[in-house]
């Protein structure tokens, strides 16, 4: 009977991968199910780059991501997980066919007049 064998080649570079996107998966999954459904707009952009991380993963350099959020935009109350999915979406439709020089930039932008 054999059992699993893992291959000779998966090396320490392959496990902080594994363990970073498992880690950033998690990180994501917990924030969406517990707590408030209002949060601060510097919560829902720690989950962001959560999901950046693993999007660095998949995608190594063939994009680049700037943020630029004001200090003062931090503590705004946003409808939880309202972030994450638009960043997804720019990243699928948008990023995901280029091979390389693309640009994902999340700012905000003051209306008040």
């Amino acid at each position: 009977m054999r059992g699993f064998e893992a291959p000779h080649s998966i090396d320490r570079t392959s496990c902080t991968r594994g363990s970073t996107i498992s880690t950033g998966m998690a990180d994501i999954f917990r924030y969406s199910i517990k707590g408030a459904p209002w949060v601060a707009v510097k919560e829902e952009l720690y989950i962001v780059e959560q999901y950046l991380k693993i999007v660095h993963i998949r995608f190594e350099d063939r994009f680049t991501v700037k943020i630029e959020i004001e200090p003062e935009a931090l503590c705004l109350i946003i409808p939880k997980m309202i972030l994450q999915p638009l960043i997804e979406n720019a990243v699928y439709h948008g990023l995901e066919s280029m091979q390389e020089g693309g640009r994902l930039r999340i700012q905000n932008v003051d209306y008040r007049l």
